[in-house]
């Protein structure tokens, strides 16, 4: 009887969907063999953000009737519509969201890519019809643009595609509307003859005592692929991508001071430059991209967030923020990370082609770099070395879609320099045997010979040398039930020196569980998850690195909580000493109001000192607060705090504290002040070697911008370097004033 129950609920929501969901102007049903048919636009539209003119009564309109997290595919607590339609350049979205307390929602002036802090739509379009990629586009009420590039292999959005669209938003008495215009040019998809299907779908984001979201579909959680799940749509036969040319010239202007000796030098103008610089950018084919620049602006805008550099033995992973590099960086993706770009370092040129064509997807770079960066990794820890001679990268990346669940791709990489080399090659492939279980392969071999000098100074091979990597997993994910194995292998000559791989010469096996619990309607939680996981190291020589086992336990609640708990126990050995470890972690996020975020990390147990080979015991704590003072300010605060007790007293206290205070004017215009304050207090006597028992540093970042687009931008920024020590106090090392232009013309 119940069984028969839950049937007869299924069919009612099923037809109230339809009802709902088709709302006007329907034409088809979403399927691959009857898709929803997107109409041509009637007459111009002016994009303000109102949804309410003559030539939207022509689109395709949808609802978004399904709450699919943290609900599990319950009824929507508020109506959102969806308006579609198109002419031979552009894709129009129209979005209704309408609410019972328009005063509660959550609009606020952002920068771009920071939308998710309040009320946004999303759209998402698979222009490949493939089930493994889309790009995203994200609004706000303020029509606060974010976008970036989802692949089903990440399982995660990338942000650093970004493309050149229109959107504006607007409040309204019964909620608020976006509009969305996106030309066909910035996208990438096939020419055809006959009728051209997309996957499209639409979210709602809808955050009041939780962030939930609003769908068109329900969301099969027994499918591990997301895109593959998008209704169809067609209509969209005239559509072409345009020559899609597009130059960026850039200007420059740099004045630095520094002082000629530290502490007590003087400060001297150290730099005084202005240099111009153009990147181009043309769509050879409708899929494929080429990109080239020359004299390139590579320096970044905001500053790294520091990172805690006491007792890590490995070099620390900053991202990618360069915008040359960002762009299409997913197509160079693999699981062991053999392509970091961070790597070059102070490139004076570079090429680039990257794109889709039919099944085919290919990325190579070629980037004549002033500076070889040089990271040497072992098991334990690693160093690294940044060496004045110039090299020329070059990357080629290639996979190829054999049916909807077969991947198959290859990756080379070679740097080469004045009596050096790094070269690298290797295939890789994933495989969907079901809809809840995939496997991922990748095997790469790798030849290095370094300069001389560094073998001795390094204690590296002083000849050539070679070794590679192995990675395997599977993956199982189910409604409730997730569970992963997987097996890494790289041996102690592999090297990728154009990627991020502080770490070889040792054989990992990792086991993870995951278990889920949905939210229910009038529950007392918003969705709890339970993980336990495995994993062991060992080197090739069969000594243990590191044994772990850990469970967690994750609890969504009211006010948007997020609180998680986690429990590892190991064993690591370091210099030839086994260490016996129990640590505690937490983690706690919530909203007590409108305006205000807070929340914290710590971690509480046993740590090992690698300095000084000792056992230790670790306090850290890293709390953070973020306000927004009306729509137009936003202060953050954050502080990481980290203690190390060994026997004899205290090894180390660290204090690391960052301030952001960020104006935004309008959508466009923002003035942002950025501080970062590090204090590291030591006890020298408890230390092998010779150690300052202080150390401190003061960072002030000032910027102006007005951006009409990623690339039509003016910045005016003002930089402050101090630095103090165990005989002098903050002592300023060097300060820069900059300017710089950029414009995109696009043909």
């Amino acid at each position: 009887m119940e069984n028969y129950c839950k049937v007869i609920c299924a069919v009612a929501v099923c037809a109230a969907f339809s009802m709902w969901a088709r709302a006007e102007n329907v034409s088809g049903e979403g399927t691959e063999s009857n898709p929803y048919v997107i109409p041509a636009a009637g007459s111009a539209i002016v994009v303000d953000g109102n949804v309410d003119e003559g030539a939207w009564t022509r689109a395709l309109q949808l609802e978004l009737p399904w709450e699919i997290e943290p609900g599990n595919n319950v009824p929507a607590m508020v109506r959102t519509e969806l308006l579609l339609m198109r002419d031979e350049r552009c894709l129009y979205a129209g979005f209704r969201c309408y609410d019972d307390d328009p005063e509660a929602i959550k609009a606020r002036y952002c920068r771009r890519d920071e939308v998710l802090e309040g009320d946004y739509v999303r759209l998402w379009l698979d222009t490949h019809n493939t089930g493994r990629s889309a790009y995203v586009f994200e609004v706000n009420p303020f029509g606060i643009q974010g976008d970036g590039i989802y692949t089903m292999f990440a399982s995660e959005l990338d942000r650093s595609w970004d493309g050149i669209w229109q959107a504006r938003g607007r409040l309204q008495e019964w909620g608020y509307s976006v509009e969305v215009v996106i030309p066909f040019s910035q996208l990438n998809f096939q020419r055809t003859e006959g009728n051209r299907v997309w996957g499209i779908i639409a979210a709602r984001c809808y955050p009041r005592d939780t962030s939930r979201f609003m769908n068109v579909i329900p969301n099969d959680r027994g499918n591990d692929c997301w895109v593959c799940q998008f209704p169809k749509f067609t209509g969209l036969e005239g559509a072409e991508p345009g020559r899609n040319i597009e130059i960026n010239p850039t200007v420059v202007t740099t004045r630095s001071e520094a002082r000629n000796s530290f502490p007590d030098g003087e400060l001297e103008e150290d730099e005084r430059t202005t240099e111009a610089g153009v990147s181009a950018r043309w769509g050879v084919t409708s899929g494929i991209t080429l990109q080239g620049t020359f004299n390139p602006d590579f320096s970044q805008v905001e500053a790294d967030a520091l990172q805690l550099e006491l007792n890590e033995p490995f070099e620390l992973f900053y991202p990618e923020k360069r915008s040359f590099f960002t762009e299409g960086a997913h197509l160079f993706e693999t699981r062991i990370n053999a392509v970091h770009t961070r790597a070059m370092r102070e490139p004076e040129w570079g090429l680039k082609i990257a794109g889709r064509q039919g099944g085919n997807s290919i990325g190579a770079l070629l980037v004549r770099d002033e500076f070889t960066n040089l990271i040497f990794p072992g098991s334990r820890s690693s160093s690294a070395t940044l060496l004045s001679q110039a090299n020329t990268s070059a990357v080629l990346r290639f996979s190829r879609d054999l049916g909807r669940r077969l991947t198959l791709g290859a990756l080379a990489t070679d740097r080469e320099g004045s009596d050096y080399h790094n070269r690298l090659m290797g295939v890789d492939g994933y495989l969907r045997f079901s809809d809840a279980d995939r496997t991922r392969f990748q095997i790469i071999g790798s030849r290095t010979k370094y300069p001389a000098g560094i073998g001795e100074d390094y204690n590296q091979p002083r000849e050539e040398f070679g070794d590679r990597a192995i990675y395997l997993n599977y993956t199982h994910r189910g409604r409730a039930l997730t569970y992963g194995i997987s097996y890494m292998d790289i041996g102690p000559g592999f090297r990728a020196d154009l990627g991020f791989v502080p770490m070889v010469d040792y054989r990992r096996f990792h086991v993870t569980t995951i278990y889920r619990w949905y939210a229910q309607p009038g529950g007392w939680h918003k969705g709890m998850k339970a993980t336990a996981e495995y994993l062991q190291y060992f080197d090739h020589d069969g000594e243990l690195i590191l044994r772990e086992g850990s469970v967690s336990f994750n609890y969504l609640g009211p006010s948007s909580l997020d609180a998680m708990a986690t429990v590892s126990k190991s064993r690591e050995s370091w210099n030839l000493v086994d260490f016996d470890q129990l640590d505690l972690e937490f983690d706690l996020y919530i909203q007590p109001a409108k305006d205000i975020e807070v929340g914290f990390a710590a971690n509480l147990g046993d740590r090992i000192d690698y300095a000084n080979t000792k056992p230790g015991s670790r306090v850290r704590i890293a709390p953070f607060l973020t306000y927004h003072a009306g729509r137009n300010l936003r202060l953050a605060l954050d502080h990481t705090f980290e203690r190390l007790r060994v026997e004899g007293g205290r090894l180390y206290d660290a204090n690391i504290s960052r301030l952001i205070a960020g104006y935004h004017f309008d959508a466009k215009m923002l003035l942002r002040a950025i501080v970062q304050h590090v204090d590291y207090r030591r006890s020298p006597e408890l230390y092998s070697f010779d150690i300052e028992s202080k150390y401190r540093n003061l960072q002030a970042q000032l910027l102006f911008s007005y951006q009409l687009n990623p690339r039509t931008v003016l910045f005016l920024g003002y930089t402050d370097d101090f630095y103090g020590g165990e005989h002098y106090s903050l002592v300023r090392g060097g300060r820069t004033l900059f300017i710089k232009l950029g414009y995109a013309w696009q043909l």
